[in-house]
């Protein structure tokens, strides 16, 4: 009997009839090595790959990485060190820097990779000048990463984006207990900031935009059960993140990333409405400052700094998650 009959045979069954799925049928080849990706809740804090292959149908955790997103590596825990001494062309490698804009270079840009590659690049990478600089990433024929770097001053920024003296007068005297609260309850469940400590020296050196350290106090806020009067300010704080991302926009980074993908977990204020209107346009403005910075490349071979390169794949996902929920969500699309 041929391996056909055998499978027919074998697949009848002998007891009561009971509803299975439909077998695969089609006289193409069947296709392997097929990806599922576990869904991910509120409470999962570790990304596990599941793979089936042709000769294995059960799940199996992919080696490459099962690190808890709530306990990050040594290198998420120190955070992105800034350039010491301002902004300069000496500040590579990192992008994260208060002065200066670095905005990916993509293959269909006004400023081509292809051309950008033949520039007399220094021993940094670096080409240009203050005011316009090329910084090659990855030099590759494939798989080439380039920013373009300008001033803040060129691209009509606020003058007052890390000025937190306003932000920090919301709060005051608990902005030490609404951190604890913000990395107690709410870092668990969306692991993008670095270590609680490392945050605080960051804004004590006021490296931290105030749109960030407001999307913080805001969120830490819903889990306030001191004094009624702090939770005055949950409004003025939800203001001061929505207007400032929308100026941060024109010279975005990976902290406009973590201020919005924050604010956006927010519940409303009032709850008037369940699909909490203008969310999925903020959403699509946070997947497209995402890219604009290159998120959505991978940065494993990039010459940053490892806890940017980290970082970088965190923050992808926290995105790539949060634009699916919303079409699943807002659009009925499953």
């Amino acid at each position: 009997m041929d391996g056909h009959a055998t499978l027919r045979e074998s697949s009848r069954p002998e007891g009561p009839r009971t509803v299975s799925a439909r077998p695969y049928r089609s006289k193409k080849r069947r296709p392997v090595g097929v990806a599922e990706l576990a869904v991910s809740s509120v409470q999962t804090t570790r990304i596990v790959h599941y793979v089936i292959t042709e000769e294995q149908n059960t799940p199996k955790a992919a080696q490459t990485n099962t690190t808890p997103l709530s306990q990050p590596v040594d290198d998420q825990e120190r955070g992105i060190e800034p350039p010491t001494g301002g902004a300069s062309r000496d500040s590579a490698p990192t992008t994260v820097q208060r002065d200066r804009t670095f905005l990916y270079t993509g293959a269909s840009s006004d400023q081509d990779v292809y051309l950008l590659r033949h520039l007399p690049y220094d021993d940094r990478d670096l080409y240009g000048h203050e005011d316009w600089t090329v910084w090659r990433a990855l030099a590759s024929d494939t798989h080439p990463a380039y920013f373009t770097s300008y001033p803040n001053r060129l691209l009509d920024a606020r003058d007052d984006i890390y000025e937190l003296d306003e932000v920090r007068s919301i709060v005051s005297p608990h902005e030490d207990e609404l951190l604890r609260l913000y990395y107690t309850h709410f870092h668990p469940s969306l692991p993008i900031l670095e270590s609680r400590e490392t945050f605080t020296r960051q804004v004590a050196a006021r490296n931290v935009p105030a749109s960030l350290l407001a999307a913080v106090y805001a969120a830490a806020l819903d889990f306030w059960d001191g004094e009624d009067a702090v939770l005055t300010g949950m409004g003025r704080l939800r203001c001061s993140v929505f207007e400032s991302t929308l100026r941060e926009a024109r010279t975005p980074s990976l902290r406009t990333v973590q201020a919005l993908l924050i604010y956006l977990q927010l519940a409303p204020e009032h709850v008037r409405e369940p699909n909490h209107p203008g969310f999925w346009p903020l959403t699509a403005q946070l997947v497209g400052i995402a890219q604009e910075i290159g998120l959505h490349a991978d940065p494993q071979h990039w010459k940053v700094q490892p806890a940017e390169r980290k970082l970088r794949r965190i923050l992808w996902w926290s995105v790539y998650m949060q634009d699916k929920w919303c079409v699943a969500h807002h659009l009925d699309m499953k």
